[in-house]
């Protein structure tokens, strides 16, 4: 049962496909100008979002998310078991910890104590290396006592190969592989560093946390001074990539800002344009809607009849000028998020319905025994 002067929804649906082959002059226009608004906007604003999302990528990997804990005097006491409790907190990807300094020796019969330092630092390693860590040679530790080398380091031990032994003058432990630190630990690159036993006690000199995000820098630098354990809190510096940050901000500020600009300022004159063609289209039909109203129909039925035909209209351009968008867009090897592209398409499409809106109420508003009047 419907409501007097207003039909079923289906029927409505089907005068609005019926009305765009009648009127294909301006369901054409209409269809043209929404898809030259999503590709013009894709081919400008779509690009520069997609270069704000690599240049952001790009800060993210450089470190805008690490939040570095360090003990500068040794005195602090960081218990290794720390680095567990940390990489629990809420919004850390990974989290690892390393022990003090000890040089790696060489036996050397020769000398007063049968053993010469290399110069190479050995740490402790509690927790996995980060995942974005680059494996050169042979594998990465998985139990105590193995240990891998930064690419200096195994060139100063011969360890070509990837694998050996390296001795401190308190214990030795066999290399097993050959690794890349970057994103912040590229300071370990010529070190090398050896898995420690899970009931270890030796003090950790540093320990460094993965946020999330960049934006969650702040509370995880928070939760990180709660959860950590030291027996002397207040030795322990904990430092945020703030530089980093703040040049992250200023990039997606400017970018962001120049490109959300351009987009409102084409899809304003789409919505004119789209104005405008739906006027003219209002007044060619102006005898159809007359006729539909002396017969009873609603002004609210003529207003969905109008925005029905702008909307298969608006829809069909919508998807040709987001593929013809994307096909432009992809020469340049700046292809914008998934998200982006259908944001702007729906976002396009609404603007058309804005623009239609007031020819609709006009065409509702005409009093149907004039237009109808035969001279």
């Amino acid at each position: 049962m419907t409501k007097p002067g207003f039909p079923r929804p289906r029927a409505l649906l089907r005068d609005g496909a019926v009305a765009v082959l009648a009127q294909p002059v301006a369901s054409a226009s209409a269809a043209l100008v929404v898809a030259l608004v999503c590709l013009v906007v894709l081919a400008t604003a779509g690009r520069t979002a997609a270069t704000e999302h690599q240049v952001l990528a790009a800060i993210d990997d450089t470190g805008s998310r690490l939040i570095a804990v360090t003990d500068p005097g040794g005195q602090a006491g960081i218990a290794a078991e720390s680095v567990p409790a940390l990489a629990s907190i809420d919004g850390v990807d990974w989290a690892v910890g390393f022990g003090g300094a000890t040089d790696a020796v060489i036996e050397a019969p020769g000398s007063t104590t049968g053993r010469l330092p290399t110069g190479v630092p050995v740490r402790v390693l509690v927790g996995a290396l980060p995942p974005d860590t680059d494996l050169l040679v042979g594998r990465l530790p998985q139990h105590p006592g193995e240990a891998v080398a930064g690419k200096g380091a195994a060139r100063t031990l011969g360890l070509t190969s990837g694998a050996g032994p390296v001795t401190t003058p308190s214990q030795q432990a066999a290399v097993v592989g050959v690794v890349r630190l970057t994103g912040g630990l590229e300071r370990f690159a010529d070190t090398v560093l050896i898995t420690a036993d899970p009931a270890t006690t030796e003090p950790l000199r540093f320990m460094f946390v993965a946020a999330s995000s960049a934006a969650a820098v702040p509370s995880v630098s928070r939760s990180v001074a709660a959860a950590m354990r030291a027996t002397d809190p207040s030795q322990v510096t904990i430092e945020e990539p703030t530089a980093v940050r703040e040049l992250r901000e200023v990039v997606s500020g400017r970018l962001g800002a120049g490109a959300r600009q351009l987009q409102a300022g084409v899809l304003v004159v789409g919505v004119i344009v789209v104005s405008i063609t739906m006027l003219a289209m209002v007044a060619a039909r102006r005898r159809d809607f007359g006729r539909r109203r002396a017969l009873g129909a609603s002004r609210t039925v003529i207003v969905i009849l109008v925005l029905t035909h702008t909307g298969f209209a608006a829809t069909a351009g919508a998807l040709v000028g987001t593929a013809a968008g994307l096909a432009l867009v992809a020469t340049t090897g700046s292809l914008p998020t998934a998200s982006y592209v259908v944001g702007n398409a729906t976002l396009t499409v609404l603007a058309a319905f804005i623009g239609a809106t007031p020819p609709a109420v006009l065409a509702s508003r005409r009093d149907p025994v004039r237009i109808l009047r035969v001279p």
